[in-house]
């Protein structure tokens, strides 16, 4: 399987598939909840863009580690060989490229391999569901928590403590330092209480979306919003083929597309961005508002960035390195890529952008089984439902289209839990 090699930490003995009778000590999940329920503390950023939340990340990489080593523990290593490809081409890059920055790109090589161990101690870790049941818990409260505190903030006219500043107007970003960053955790967080179906009580459960989709709006991030929407669709398509069957799921999707193209006749687009600039409100204003200024400069950016690489050669211009490049250029909209496609060509290269690819399909190899395979009772009832999960896979991978996420640690926490349940979870 792509990206998915076996590290063995024990004497040479019979192989045994790991299962659910590996026992993982507390000491071990412990940390690693702490990590995914801290994810959004961003700031204050540290030195090499470091965060607070990196420190309970690296212990909990450190008692992984002392946990496998002791324990002689069969370690499994998904998606190792694909951000090997990706830091090949970028180390290439940073030293051949007369455009790059030898600190920047160590800097950000550096980042590619803290994440993928945090992803990797959380596969490994996850590997029962008594241990799965903590971080997911973790994840789904905090995130309620996170989101409750959120619009408490906001609405109670904290704006400065909700993360809104005067470089995104309106839009809240809480402890993210970003809004668009804000928005990612947020979809996936929705994407994960969908899962886990937790809070368990249905009531609780309904307002716990609310408050999370409360948060998510108050971001301002049409890109979050347009995750979500991916999300919420292919759940809503995979759970209505397993109801009602493909043929007749074909026969609603001929019929409802008529419908849509004479909404959309009625309901232009353009009206609602105008409606939205217009109106008054500094959210609307500062999201739909400027949906089209925004599809602008990310359509230049895209542009400057592919000339970039025509300018370059094949082995990119350094990670990090496309907004000083730019800068230099004199270029009009002198930002990173904002995309990890065009990034991964422009900065690491021909290598870089195979390594990409080789994700992608790790990704899918492990995703998508999910679909059809049955749980074993333990994951089964910890996440009843799996379709949330693949969808929110999909809707990161269409983000990625117009933002980074390769950087962002929800997004590795998601590959985790998706692996976890590739390895451990299937019957």
């Amino acid at each position: 399987m792509i990206g998915s090699p076996a590290i063995r930490l024990a004497p040479s003995r019979p192989q045994v598939r790991a299962t659910a009778a590996t026992e993982v000590p507390a000491w071990v999940t412990w940390p690693l909840a702490a990590s995914i329920a801290l994810l959004p503390l961003l700031l204050p950023s540290g030195p090499a863009n470091s965060s607070p939340v990196d420190v309970p990340i690296a212990v909990s990489l450190a008692a992984v580690a002392a946990w496998a080593l002791a324990g002689q523990v069969r370690v499994r290593v998904p998606y190792a060989i694909p951000v090997a490809v990706l830091m090949l081409g970028g180390g290439i890059a940073t030293l051949v490229s007369p455009l790059a920055d030898t600190l920047s790109g160590g800097i950000a090589l550096v980042h590619d391999a803290f994440l993928c161990a945090w992803c990797v101690a959380m596969v490994n870790a996850m590997r029962t569901p008594r241990s799965m049941a903590i971080i997911l818990r973790a994840w789904s409260w905090s995130a309620i928590a996170w989101a409750t505190l959120l619009a408490g903030l906001y609405m109670s006219g904290h704006l400065d403590l909700a993360g809104v500043s005067e470089r995104t107007g309106a839009r809240a970003a809480l402890t993210f330092g970003n809004p668009n960053l804000a928005a990612s955790y947020f979809f996936i967080s929705i994407a994960v209480v969908a899962a886990t179906r937790t809070p368990r009580w249905l009531p609780v459960r309904l307002g716990a979306y609310a408050v999370l989709l409360v948060a998510l709006l108050l971001t301002g991030s049409n890109g979050g919003v347009l995750s979500l929407a991916v999300a919420a669709g292919v759940t809503f398509v995979v759970f209505a083929m397993r109801r009602f069957g493909s043929t007749r799921m074909l026969a609603g999707t001929c019929a409802a597309v008529p419908l849509a193209v004479l909404a959309l006749h009625f309901v232009s687009p353009t009206d609602v961005r105008l409606w939205a600039a217009g109106s008054g409100q500094p959210l609307l204003r500062d999201s739909i508002g400027r949906s089209d200024s925004s599809a602008d400069q990310r359509r230049l950016l895209i542009e400057e960035s592919v000339s970039l690489y025509y300018q370059g050669a094949p082995w990119g211009i350094g990670p990090a390195a496309t907004k000083p490049a730019l800068t230099d250029d004199l270029a009009p909209y002198a930002k990173e890529a904002h995309d990890d496609y065009i990034a991964a060509l422009v900065e690491r290269g021909v290598i870089g952008a195979m390594g990409l690819l080789l994700l992608i399909a790790a990704v899918a190899a492990r995703t998508g089984p999910l679909l059809r395979a049955r749980l074993d009772d333990g994951f089964a009832t910890l996440v009843p439902a799996t379709a949330p999960l693949v969808g929110a896979a999909v809707g990161v991978a269409v983000s990625a289209t117009y933002y980074q996420v390769l950087h962002f640690r929800q997004v590795w926490a998601l590959l985790a839990l998706n692996g976890a349940l590739f390895l451990w979870g299937r019957r």
